[in-house]
């Protein structure tokens, strides 16, 4: 495999942040109020509630995700400033994992109207995958977005976390993973000059394990 070396720096602050010790991290900046990192460790709570009979493909509880996209965000891009926008990393999969428990106006309540509106942003509805259409309903949902840079900042920091987890999923799903990944993200990643070479990266780490995968 080729060397990827800003895959490896991600990795190791995945593993090392990718867990409640990010909280700790985020105290240890004194950037944020003391009201606001109770506020996320709230919201924290909430998620590790929700998602706790949740895994992911890899295995891992599904919470180890949310954690590691917001080490994304907090640690790799120091991006510790904003607490609405941290709630809404820890809270971007539940509107779509819960959505007869979680809308937008209970997130709302929870944290704010842009918090809500982030996370909305960030679900995907289920039905994009199984009808006609479907890539007409992706270009639709990635316009949606673009001008965004909240919404997008997000949905690539997630992206990313899912690609460095592609070696999971099975041959099929990571071809398809890895070319709406080229096709929809890497153009808003390129966009907004936001974690585009970490992106780039690692689609030429998904080509090249799907091409080893193929050779005898």
């Amino acid at each position: 495999m080729g060397h990827y070396p800003r895959l490896a720096l991600l990795r190791r602050v995945i593993r090392c942040f990718g867990n409640q010790l990010l909280f700790q991290y985020i105290e240890n900046k004194k950037i944020l109020s003391q009201k606001d990192i109770n506020f996320l460790r709230s919201v924290d709570a909430i998620v590790r509630k929700e998602f706790v009979k949740i895994k992911r493909y890899s295995g891992d509880p599904y919470v180890s995700h949310l954690y590691a996209t917001m080490a994304i965000l907090v640690v790799y891009c120091d991006m510790v400033e904003d607490a609405e926008l941290l709630a809404a990393t820890l809270l971007h999969d539940i509107m779509e994992e819960f959505p007869q428990k979680w809308d937008r106006e209970r997130v709302c309540r929870l944290s704010s109207v842009r918090t809500a509106d982030i996370v909305a942003a960030c679900t995907v509805d289920r039905n994009l995958y199984y009808y006609d259409y479907e890539a007409e309903r992706k270009e639709f949902y990635f316009r949606g977005i673009k001008d965004q840079f909240d919404f997008a900042a997000v949905k690539i920091a997630d992206r990313l976390h899912n690609q460095l987890t592609l070696s999971f999923c099975d041959k099929e799903q990571q071809q398809r993973k890895n070319e709406e990944t080229k096709k929809y993200v890497l153009p808003l990643s390129e966009h907004h000059d936001f974690l585009f070479e970490e992106l780039r990266q690692s689609t030429l780490e998904t080509d090249e394990r799907l091409y080893l995968m193929l050779t005898p």
